[in-house]
């Protein structure tokens, strides 16, 4: 049985966070929930999650900032993002992958949508070590 993964939710809601975080772990992910982008480069910075999800409109540090933050950080870089958006805009997946976003997710999500996105998120892939 191989390393469990973990995953930071960072959103604004807290519902929204129970559901992610409920779904996440009947799977057996370890999974890290925080409110706003300043907590989460913090948790970042101490846990190193192999995976972070990004609700937009999280306070302080907003999740383009934290994406961009994180592919420059050398321990970051590696971690994978997905940006969880509340509508399907063109400029929000633009800006989205323009920050190193590797996956986009509209918050009415089904948790079938959701494990599925994860798992091909943190799938491994050849020459890229994740959670490293």
């Amino acid at each position: 049985m191989g390393k469990r993964q973990t995953v930071l939710i960072v959103h604004p809601d807290a519902g929204m966070r129970d559901l992610i975080r409920t779904t996440l772990a009947a799977e057996n992910y370890r999974v890290l929930t925080v409110p706003d982008g300043e907590a989460a480069w913090t948790v970042l910075q101490t846990l190193r999650a192999d995976a972070a999800i990004l609700g937009l409109g999280i306070s302080g540090r907003d999740s383009f900032e934290l994406a961009r933050a994180m592919r420059v950080d050398p321990v970051l870089a590696k971690t994978r993002v997905i940006m969880l958006t509340g509508w399907p805009e063109p400029a929000d997946t633009g800006a989205g992958q323009a920050v190193g976003a590797d996956y986009h997710l509209q918050d009415s999500f089904s948790p079938l949508q959701l494990l599925k996105t994860i798992r091909e998120c943190l799938a491994p892939r050849p020459g890229i070590a994740v959670g490293a």
